[in-house]
């Protein structure tokens, strides 16, 4: 009912171009001047007046702005009245200080067009979860669940279950079987970038999904898939790394492989 509510609202401005989730509202000027300063603020206060006469209240106090350079020329940057293209203000007199970062649906968004802060507060996120999981549990098999959840989506992508949102392809093998293509890196290449190349989730789920046999590897139904793949599994040691001990390797199913070969069969 609400988005039927705000149907008309996005069509009363003029000159910027509107966009609307939910109860959050974005209006987007190229702005080369102040004339096109002055345009911005109409379309914002035409909003503003619209909320009005439709006996909807705006969080003025929440309202942001965010400049995003298109070019590396500091030329319009220097010029005196810079300042006044990028602040905006409500008619009730609020006004919109402009931000380097603002989060626009839980995205942050950087007004130098980067990903920093996006990148350090998935992050941070991601190491408060794990921190809480590791906890939790008395040991660190949390690693071995990823790494059969890499191969289910591998299986996934191959069977038409789930997008190809990481650029697996795929190639058949007489003798081999169906097995995902990792493309080669630049044997030039530095070694920390090497050593990033083989850590992407692209490169690992290819090698994780190549060590299966070839008939598990072509199963075709994904209940039938899980269930000969937990057997599969449960033929490589599981020892993960506790601080303070010496283990044999990272406990990852490539290392696995590479120190303690093991012959798999797949009924």
């Amino acid at each position: 009912m609400f988005v039927l509510y705000i149907n008309d609202l996005l069509s009363s401005i003029n000159y910027s171009k509107g966009f609307s989730f939910a109860d959050d509202t974005k209006l987007i000027g190229a702005i080369s001047g102040l004339q096109d300063v002055e345009l911005l603020q109409e379309d914002l206060n035409t909003v503003i007046e619209w909320s009005k006469n439709n006996n909807m209240e705006l969080h003025e106090n929440k309202f942001e702005v965010v400049s995003y350079p298109l070019n590396e020329s500091k030329t319009m940057r220097e010029l005196p009245f810079y300042s006044e293209t990028v602040q905006y203000s409500t008619p009730g007199g609020v006004i919109i200080t402009p931000q380097n970062t603002v989060r626009d649906l839980w995205v942050y968004i950087s007004g130098d067009r980067k990903w920093r802060t996006q990148i350090d507060k998935t992050a941070e996120a991601a190491k408060k979860m794990a921190a809480w999981v590791l906890s939790a549990f008395h040991d660190r098999s949390v690693n071995r669940r990823r790494e059969r959840y890499c191969i289910v989506h591998v299986w996934k992508i191959l069977n038409d279950v789930a997008p190809i949102d990481i650029g697996i392809c795929f190639q058949q093998n007489m003798r081999l079987g169906i097995k995902a293509e990792i493309p080669a890196i630049n044997k030039k290449s530095q070694l920390s970038v090497r050593a990033d190349y083989d850590r992407t989730f692209r490169i690992r789920a290819a090698q994780l999904f190549n060590l299966l046999p070839a008939n598990l590897r072509s199963i075709k139904k994904l209940d039938s898939f899980k269930i000969e793949l937990g057997k599969v599994l449960e033929q490589y040691p599981d020892t993960p790394p506790v601080p303070g001990y010496t283990t044999t390797n990272d406990n990852s199913l490539l290392s696995w492989k590479r120190t303690h070969p093991i012959e798999l069969s797949c009924a």
